[in-house]
Order: C-alpha cells, then sequence, then structure tokens
C-alpha cells in the first residue's frame, strides 16, 4: 500500500487535506468541492495499485457544516447527497459530531459482554469447584473490569529464598479497558475541552455491582 499511500498523500496534500491511512481504514479531509474528484481517485488508485476494490457500501462521506453557530457534523448520501443528521464520523472506535469525540458506544457493548461472560465463568468455577466456600475470585473481576485495576503498575514477584517477600520485576501490568478510555479523554481533551469520555464510562461501576449482586446471590 506504500506507492498507494504516496500518491494518494500528493493528491490530498495538494488540495490543503489531510490523509490517514491505519490498516484498511482510510480518512480524507478535504474541501466538498473535492469530494467527487477524491473518491473517483480513492477507487481508481485502489484497483490500479493494489489490485483491490472498495465496496461501495464501505465508503462514507461525512461534511461539518457551520449550523446556528456551531459545527455540526453529518452524513450525506453519495448518490443523492441527502444529509443525514442522525449519522456523524466515526473512525478507530471514536465518533465526532463537529463538537465533542466520544468513544463509539459498540465498544462499550463489547466490553459489557465480556464483563457479563467472565462473571458468568467464575460464578460457574465457584459453583462446580472442590472450593469449600464457594465464592467469587473478586480481586481478578474488580482488576480487569473497575478502576481499582486502570493504573499502570509495576509488577513484583515472590522472592525465591523467602515466598513471603516480593522483588520488583520490569515487566508492568498495562492495566484495562477504563486505562484505554482515561488516556482517550485526556488525549481528546483539546477538543473536548470536558471529561465527555470519561463520563461515558461512569455507567460501568453501576453495571459490574449489578452483576455483583447478582452472581453473589446464585451462590448464596
Amino acid at each position: 500500500m506504500l506507492d498507494f499511500d504516496q500518491e494518494i498523500f500528493d493528491k490530498v496534500s495538494s488540495i490543503n487535506g489531510f490523509y490517514q491511512r491505519y490498516s484498511d481504514d482510510l480518512i480524507i479531509i478535504c474541501e466538498q468541492l473535492y469530494e467527487d474528484e477524491i473518491i473517483e481517485l480513492i477507487r481508481d488508485k485502489i484497483k490500479s495499485l493494489v489490485d483491490l476494490e472498495i465496496e461501495p457500501n464501505k465508503t462514507k462521506i461525512f461534511r461539518f457544516e457551520a449550523v446556528n453557530g456551531n459545527l455540526k457534523g453529518f452524513e450525506i448520501d453519495e448518490n443523492t447527497k441527502i444529509p443525514n443528521y442522525n449519522k456523524t464520523l466515526e473512525y478507530l472506535g471514536f465518533s465526532f459530531d463537529g463538537e465533542r469525540v466520544l468513544i463509539k458506544t459498540s465498544g462499550f457493548s463489547k466490553f459489557y459482554r465480556s464483563m457479563k461472560r467472565s462473571f458468568k465463568k467464575s460464578t460457574s468455577l465457584a459453583l462446580y469447584s472442590k472450593n469449600p466456600d464457594k465464592t467469587i475470585f473478586k480481586s481478578r473481576l474488580y482488576k480487569r473490569f473497575t478502576y481499582k485495576g486502570a493504573k499502570r503498575k509495576l509488577i513484583h514477584k515472590p522472592t525465591h529464598y523467602d515466598k513471603t517477600k516480593y522483588e520488583k520485576t520490569t515487566k508492568y501490568y498495562w492495566g484495562n479497558y477504563l486505562s484505554y478510555l482515561i488516556k482517550a479523554d485526556d488525549s481528546m481533551k483539546s477538543i473536548n475541552s470536558k471529561n465527555y469520555i470519561k463520563r461515558q464510562s461512569r455507567k460501568f461501576w453501576k453495571n459490574f455491582n449489578n452483576l455483583m449482586k447478582f452472581h453473589e446471590s446464585r451462590l448464596s
């Protein structure tokens, strides 16, 4: 894709636009008058340089315009040019409506499904294990799915001469999905001005505790 990248970058730069590719996700920002020309160029170069085709339904067009004094982002139908104000720009797990950058709801849904599966598995292990008190390993769940496990930490391990004492290693525990949200919130603050992404994650604590109560009731 390097030859493709170079040709597209040169063309987009010549019209004072912006081009970026991450794997198979492309994003181009340019003035509206170049819209059709750039789309045709992308499809032509994908075919001629790398022998691939872009599915028409995979191409999304978004415009950003001043509406009542605010920047508004919305999707445009490529053929009819009819705007859909309920669809905003999405790229690499983020959405942008012209004012705020947020995490796509699909990312939160995936995290919540993973949380539910882990609770279900932990409960099943507690029910059918030989452990007499039939308890859930709470520390692992807190570490993986709450703010208590979000901080990056240096890993310690038991010493060879005394298993009750610990020594530093060169490895780190990199946190969890909430660590990513915290970093994303900080990175996007120059656009958002407020902690909108952190606010999105507040419901996880309530969901986590609801799941904990439900599964503990199954063990009682």
